[in-house]
Order: structure tokens, then sequence, then C-alpha cells
């Protein structure tokens, strides 16, 4: 597991092949739940077996994406540097 963490962090075509992946994750569960919800006669075997898969699916799906950010992968510094917030540093010179 830390060889992996190394090579996402260390690897820029790592850290966006994750991000992407996380993305489809979750964009595909989006997506059954959209069909799931138009169709009129969803059986009650589709409905349980989503709702038993969904949430852990969907949080490995965002927790894979959020990991580059974790990780403090070269490639999303910008990105993080963007989102820090820089409250009061005005006040320190």
């Amino acid at each position: 597991m830390i060889m992996l963490f190394n090579w996402i962090k260390n690897n820029n075509t790592a850290a966006i092949t994750v991000i992407v992946f996380g993305w489809l994750l979750d964009s595909v569960m989006v997506t059954i739940l959209i069909k799931i919800n138009l169709k009129d006669n969803t059986s009650e075997v589709a409905n349980i077996l989503y709702l038993l898969f969904q949430r852990t699916l969907f949080v490995a799906g965002a927790s894979i994406s959020f990991l580059p950010f974790l990780l403090g992968t070269p490639i999303v510094r910008p990105l993080i540097n963007m989102m820090k917030v820089r409250c009061g540093s005005h006040l320190l010179n």
C-alpha cells in the first residue's frame, strides 16, 4: 500500500489516472441511480443490490479522487495553493 501511495505521489500520470478513475466510478453510480429512478417498474432485488453497494462505491470513488490532493502530488499543487486560506496573512508583514 505504501508503494502505491508513493507511486501516486511521485507520478503525475498516475495521479491524473486515479482522479479520473474515481470521477468515472462516481459518474457511473449517479447514472445508475438516475436510470433506477426514471424506471417505473424497478425490481426489488435490483433496488436492494444498488442500495447495498452504492454508498461504498461512491465513497471509494470520492476517496480515490481526493488521494492525490492528500498526498501532495506535484501536479495538484497549484490547486492546493489556490484553495489555501490566506486570511490574516497580510497582518504578518
